[in-house]
């Protein structure tokens, strides 16, 4: 496949590096640099060959018998961390984030690598733990990591954002909107314009989500028209989308409502191309809000089997039933939104009184 502009020459530069360290015998740099094309390859959307690259940067370590707590073992497992993390794979990014950290707190012990390493670890911990609903665990982790971004503005905006989230989820709402706010403050001084936008963009939606938690509808309207202000980003404006669905549903505009969720949806299958979590989840968040919550279950039940198709990678949705997928033995992108979607796929199936494959979705869903 080819690439476009400088990601094509930082490809090919990465790759020649990568060469000549393994001709020079630099085994230790060979892998770092077999990491740093497998984070190229994530960008361009090229995921499978992000992983075997890391499996080759993983091998050469092993099979050099380089140092287990160096710089090559360091980078490889905070770069598994994060291909786990994005592919939903949540177990397996704590495990090694777990071993990258062990080996950063060594190496800045010894002032072989800046300390704000080990904060960016410690953040990335604790948002995993977040996601899968550990509050007190993702917060010692992001207090831990505030320590170590200690003059870094835009370091600190995105963990305060983080804690804000946390706060969020655990219904801390007054301690969420605090840290929202403080994140704002701090991004300010962030010297980084196009992170500068995207933060001030990305807290805005998380206000707007927060107001929305609280019922307080002139807030998140507010919020939003703030955010898209800022929005340089597909993502972004996928998320702005999704929430400003919800404002129209509030506002009983159905038909507005609609067009901004399958605007999400499309923005987000372009996004990303193949399956994936997130264009699962704007399926998931248009079936339950726009149609199940309005008892039009049986076109819920059509969003939910397209969410379903994109968690599984062997299961493609005909149309013409409610069949469930396989589960055992196949690639799932991420388990806990599959765990939620057959969850709210068995309520509607029960709405519409098929309780037999109700029934077998949650035994599934168990």
């Amino acid at each position: 496949m080819e690439y476009d502009g400088e990601f094509q020459k930082a490809l090919e530069l990465r790759s020649q590096i990568k060469i000549q360290c393994e001709e020079e015998k630099d085994w230790e740099n060979a892998a770092i640099n077999h990491c740093n094309i497998g984070y190229s390859c994530w960008e361009l959307k090229e995921h499978t060959l992000m992983k075997v690259h890391l499996d080759s940067a993983l091998a050469i370590a092993q099979r050099k018998d380089l140092d287990e707590f160096g710089n090559a073992y360091a980078t490889i497992w905070n770069y598994l961390g994060f291909y786990f993390n994005e592919k939903g794979e949540y177990k397996k990014a704590i495990q090694v984030y777990q071993k990258a950290i062990q080996i950063d707190e060594n190496l800045v012990k010894s002032k072989l690598l800046d300390q704000s390493y080990l904060g960016g670890g410690y953040y990335s911990l604790g948002t995993i733990f977040m996601k899968v609903g550990d509050y007190s665990l993702a917060n010692e982790y992001h207090e831990k990591s505030a320590y170590y971004y200690e003059g870094d503005n835009c370091g600190l905006s995105y963990l305060y954002n983080s804690i804000a989230n946390v706060a969020q989820d655990a219904n801390e709402l007054k301690k969420s909107k605090a840290y929202y706010l403080k994140s704002i403050g701090v991004s300010s001084k962030c010297l980084d314009s196009y992170n500068l936008n995207w933060q001030k963009a990305n807290i805005s939606l998380n206000l707007s989500t927060l107001s929305n938690k609280m019922m307080q509808y002139d807030s998140l309207e507010y919020y939003l028209n703030q955010a898209i202000q800022f929005i340089e980003d597909d993502e972004l404006l996928s998320n702005y989308h999704l929430i400003s669905g919800e404002l129209e549903l509030q506002k009983r505009n159905f038909d507005l409502a609609q067009n901004h969720f399958q605007k999400a949806i499309l923005l987000r299958q372009n996004i990303f191309q193949g399956k994936h979590p997130s264009t699962a989840n704007a399926h998931r968040f248009t079936a339950e809000k726009l149609y199940a919550n309005r008892h039009q279950h049986h076109t819920a039940l059509a969003y939910y089997q397209q969410a379903l198709e994109q968690l599984v990678i062997d299961f493609d949705y005909c149309g013409e039933s409610y069949e469930n997928p396989p589960i055992k033995n196949v690639q799932i992108n991420d388990r806990l939104i599959l765990l939620e979607v057959l969850a709210l796929k068995a309520k509607s199936l029960e709405a519409i009184d098929n309780q037999l494959l109700a029934q077998n979705t949650l035994l599934l869903a168990i």
